[in-house]
């Protein structure tokens, strides 16, 4: 199937579509840095800059047309202008090209705010825009925790087909029974934990379930296992943080029966890599992360000088290659332009946050 691309960001709905097995002919992007990626990655796809100078008698003849239109005036996060602002308007474009190619499918993705936006008369205007063009429309908020990635993110896929919305709706709505109902949530969850404990790709040892565990374990091995260790417990045990008790697996294991209190350094760990909501990429994620050295210190009762391990924790930004997983990019996605540049972490961010989940869109 050929597939034109509008508000192509970087590409995630492009890679997904592509990995189904479909062949991209033609992209629209008018931001720069995106367009250095996608030149990368697609170096023979044709690229258009500005989707309001297009027009269909210039674009290549396809059978499905994708894009996800800004989302700024949409998102709860955003002024909620609605498709009478500047940026989400330009789904009126979207729907010009439509009428100008009349291919047989559409894709569209977007916040689930569009389903509130101006108390659901922007939602009513997308899919009766679709109507009015001919195509029969199904929607579905999908959400990238079920998809393999460890991140929630809950986005709107619209499905659109010339003529028939009972086709539209086979795309999006599958048996219970078929091979890509979700996972139920506990599952999903008890994996995402998993995930994100191993996000940074460090080595842990075996049946150690994440590099949090086994940062705490081989420190405290190496407390108890120190000279002085039975004399610490004795003056009040060990107080040792935790990234959560959620990602540590077994909290009341480690160092039971020593006095241990596990203090968490995050409450919870929860995603808020929607930062690309507002457009700014300013609310960076984070995770929390757990440090230790040695400090040396008299705590027996002959006076000898022991060495006790410090627990520092804290929060770290997360990478800009873990951002990338987190969105199912291959790692380095964003790293460099088709002219060999690297780009910046704060434009690479942006652009993440901005993009479409592939493994959602494959």
């Amino acid at each position: 199937m050929k597939v034109g691309s509008l508000f192509s960001g970087i590409g995630g709905l492009d890679l997904g579509l592509e990995r189904a097995g479909m062949d991209i002919r033609w992209q629209v992007e008018i931001d720069k840095a995106c367009n250095r990626v996608l030149e990368r990655h697609w170096p023979d796809v044709r690229r258009y800059r500005d989707v309001r100078e297009v027009h269909g008698d210039e674009l290549e003849p396809v059978e499905l047309i994708c894009g996800g239109f800004p989302c700024q005036d949409l998102s709860v996060a955003g002024r909620r202008a609605g498709l009478v602002g500047e940026r989400s308007g330009l789904f009126y474009e979207f729907a010009r090209i439509l009428d100008e190619i009349r291919p047989r499918w559409v894709l569209i993705e977007n916040v689930p705010g569009l389903l509130s936006s101006r108390r659901g008369w922007d939602m009513g205007a997308v899919v009766g825009t679709l109507a009015e063009l001919g195509y029969g429309w199904a929607y579905r908020i999908l959400d990238a925790q079920y998809f393999g990635v460890p991140q929630r993110r809950r986005r709107v896929y619209i499905v659109g087909y010339l003529g028939d919305p009972r086709r539209a709706a086979e795309v999006l709505f599958e048996p219970e029974s078929g091979p890509w109902h979700p996972t139920p949530s506990r599952k999903a969850g008890e994996t995402v934990a998993t995930l994100l404990a191993s996000g940074a790709g460090t080595n842990r040892p075996a049946g150690i379930a994440s590099e949090t565990d086994s940062l705490i374990t081989q420190a405290l091995t190496r407390t108890y296992a120190n000279g002085g260790a039975d004399d610490n417990k004795a003056q009040g045990g060990f107080v040792v943080p935790v990234v959560s008790y959620t990602l540590h697996s077994n909290p009341g294991g480690v160092g039971q029966g020593h006095n241990v209190t596990f203090v968490p350094v995050a409450h919870t760990l929860t995603s808020r890599y929607d930062s690309s909501e507002d457009g700014t990429g300013r609310r960076t994620p984070i995770v929390p992360t757990v440090t230790n050295k040695w400090a040396k210190g008299t705590g027996g009762p002959s006076g000898d000088e022991t060495q006790n391990l410090v627990f520092t924790g804290g929060v770290r930004r997360l990478t800009p290659r873990e951002a990338e997983r987190l969105q199912g990019f291959p790692d380095d996605w964003t790293r460099w332009g088709a002219d060999g540049r690297e780009l910046s972490d704060s434009a690479r961010y942006r652009l993440i946050g901005n993009a479409v989940c592939v493994p959602v869109a494959e």
